[in-house]
């Protein structure tokens, strides 16, 4: 397999120097497809995807679609210990707040709202989520037009901490 042979670690340089969008969009959407697969989490933080991730994210100068595929896959990796720490020392939820909110992409505000309750099983994380207005996004979530996202928000609406799903 591709991450067998140092794919990862490839793929994660591209999208970190990637001159074009189109470019980063190509291996965000090869990291998506790795980010579902739980053999793969650990590799994608150890071969610095996690934090290539991370810098998408955070720089308002990518292309929106870039920051809103990257949420994608940073809310995809939480329910892996390592990316979960990480992602929290990072403190990007202000960010992924901020482009969930600006975002038409269902998926996003989906994903989003689905690994608030990974984030949420350390008391850092709690504090994190609650000083960068997540618990204020997932409550205008509950006004939704869309079923699926009421859904998952009135689940994330009672998250106290507790187990992964």
């Amino acid at each position: 397999s591709v991450a067998n042979y140092g794919g990862l670690a490839a793929l994660a340089s591209i999208l970190a120097f990637a001159p074009s969008v189109q470019e980063k969009l190509l291996s965000l959407i090869v990291l998506h497809r790795f980010s579902e697969m739980a053999e793969y989490k650990d590799e994608l933080h150890q071969s610095g995807g996690l934090y290539a991730l991370i810098n998408c994210l955070t720089s308002t100068t990518q292309d929106l679609r870039v920051r809103e595929e990257a949420a994608i896959i940073i809310s995809n990796l939480a329910d892996n210990e390592a990316n979960r720490y990480a992602i929290i020392q990072e403190n990007v939820f202000p960010t992924l707040v901020k482009i969930a909110n600006v975002s038409d992409n269902l998926q996003l505000v989906k994903t989003f709202l689905d690994s608030i309750s990974n984030f949420s099983l350390s008391s850092e994380g709690r504090l994190k989520l609650a000083q960068s207005g997540t618990i204020e996004f997932v409550v205008e979530q509950l006004s939704s037009k869309e079923p699926s996202v009421i859904n998952e928000a009135t689940i994330r609406s009672r998250i106290k901490g507790g187990t992964p799903k």
